[in-house]
């Protein structure tokens, strides 16, 4: 009789958690140093989960590089019209499909640019979207939690490894489950122009592009690379020598590296004999923007000769950072709960 109440009672915890249980549809939104980014998903509030993804996208809008061709490293009025247009047409499509609560962070490209708040301002007075520049101590907590939230694997195994146009963030759980963060201000865009900058000795105000590059060139981006980034701790490369460990690469790895779910040093290496002491003509067929053909694969093989690891796997997930900010209730105090904007 006592099995059978107690039984009973479980049922009824059951039906009443089911009862209150309270879901609602959200658009995060990532805005980045290259692109825009947004992912809409069914959310359960009562136990922080994502109950399904409807939809993501990303915008191309290329901040970064914008605000590198100014001297004032401010945003012309051209790039942010654009940001505009995408960040409407992206909260347009997300009304669509049932969002009735939106919010967004800006990473890197907002951080540096002096005109970077007054652009996140417009999104909300124009648009409709709260929104906070986060730091990349933050970014690098949100990149972590999204592979967590989209890979299921055990967060003590995970090493996370986020990259953008800007900066890169790798992310782990010390032994005492605390977030440690490897990081510096080199992305898809600033590796690119540190390259023209300092192996080809031009201005990257004027030049575009740091290609052709020659043997000798690529050889000196290494070295620059290594150099210029901090030393790791002691801690990551004995934790990324764990053969439990999973380093998970995420958002602005180069392309034909991210499409194999893991690449290797040799992987890299295949791809410079094929792009090396190619013009950006010459490589169009092989790269849908010829400007980082060469410089996104000089950074990733230095990164991985500093943690002194020879692959890592990527997880293509929903739309960058996303997933961690849909279930942190932090961004979603000054929600909008309307969809008349």
């Amino acid at each position: 009789m006592r099995k059978k109440a107690f039984l009973l009672i479980q049922l009824l915890l059951v039906a009443s958690n089911a009862l209150y249980s309270e879901n609602t549809i959200r658009a995060a939104f990532d805005f980045g140093s290259g692109q825009t980014k947004m992912q809409v998903a069914e959310v359960d509030l009562t136990n922080g989960k994502i109950v399904r993804s409807i939809y993501s996208h990303a915008i191309k809008v290329t901040l970064a590089e914008d605000a590198l061709r100014h001297p004032s490293g401010c945003y012309s009025t051209e790039i942010q019209d654009k940001a505009l247009n995408a960040v409407r047409l992206l909260k347009e499509k997300a009304i669509a499909l049932g969002a009735v609560e939106f919010a967004g962070v800006a990473t890197e490209a907002y951080r540096k640019a002096p005109n970077g708040q007054h652009l996140l301002d417009r999104y909300m007075a124009e648009i409709g979207i709260p929104s906070k520049i986060i730091s990349q101590e933050e970014e690098g907590r949100l990149g972590f939690w999204s592979v967590v939230a989209e890979s299921n694997i055990d967060p003590n195994m995970i090493v996370a490894w986020d990259m953008g146009g800007a900066s890169f963030q790798i992310t782990y759980l010390d032994d005492a489950k605390n977030l440690k963060i490897y990081m510096a201000p080199f992305g898809r865009v600033t590796a690119k122009n540190a390259i023209i900058k300092f192996v080809k000795e031009e201005d990257p105000l004027e030049v575009l592009s740091p290609n052709p590059l020659n043997g000798e060139e690529w050889e000196r981006a290494l070295a620059f690379f290594v150099a210029e980034l901090p030393p790791p701790s002691m801690e990551l490369l004995a934790k990324l020598k764990r053969q439990e460990t999973r380093l998970i690469g995420l958002a602005a790895h180069p392309e034909k590296l991210r499409i194999l779910n893991s690449y290797g040093v040799d992987d890299i290496l295949n791809l410079l004999e094929q792009r090396i002491n190619k013009s950006d003509i010459e490589l169009q067929p092989l790269h849908p923007t010829p400007t980082y053909a060469l410089s996104e694969l000089a950074l990733v093989y230095s990164i991985m000769k500093k943690l002194q690891v020879s692959r890592t796997d990527y997880l293509n997930t929903q739309s960058g950072s996303t997933s961690a900010i849909l279930l942190c209730e932090d961004y979603w105090q000054d929600r909008l709960l309307t969809t008349q904007s």
